[in-house]
Formats: C-alpha cells, sequence, structure tokens
C-alpha cells in the first residue's frame, strides 16, 4: 500500500510552492531535489508542476508499489530506508 497524502503532506506542498514561486526562473531550473519518502509522490509532482525538471529529482522510498508509481511518471527511484542508499 502507497502512502497517500495527509495533511502533512499538503503543508508541505505549500511550502514547496510558496519557497519556489519566489525563485527566479533560471535558478529553479537547476534545483536538485531529493524527495525522501516520496510515498505518492505528492511532493515531487508539485516540484514539476512549478518548473523543476523530473531529471533533476530523486525520490526514495522503502516500499516498492511506490516506488513503481514514481517510475512511471519518469522520475529517478532509489529504494532506500531514509537515507541508507544514498
Amino acid at each position: 500500500m502507497i502512502y497517500l497524502p495527509s495533511d502533512d503532506s499538503y503543508l508541505l506542498c505549500s511550502v514547496i510552492e510558496s519557497y519556489l514561486k519566489n525563485k527566479k526562473n533560471n535558478n529553479k531550473k537547476n534545483l536538485k531535489v531529493l524527495d525522501a519518502g516520496t510515498g505518492s509522490g505528492i511532493q515531487a509532482k508539485k516540484c514539476i508542476s512549478l518548473g523543476i525538471k523530473k531529471e533533476n529529482i530523486i525520490a526514495l522510498d522503502i516500499n516498492e508499489e511506490a516506488l513503481n508509481e514514481i517510475k512511471k511518471l519518469g522520475i529517478t527511484a532509489i529504494k532506500s530506508d531514509l537515507f541508507s542508499t544514498i
């Protein structure tokens, strides 16, 4: 089962959105994102919708099902228990 977004997920989305909206476009293009514990991929998806390139996002999760779903979006996905493999 994939972790579904909850209140904390949506709060973090709003923080990411505020942060990225204040970045200049040329700086935003080159940002690199690590989505640790990606679950449903909500944070990675938010970053993409705000202009971050998929190639610049790495998603980590211990759940194979979550990783398979995030890979379908074209995002690099790594099986990891928090930061154990990076």
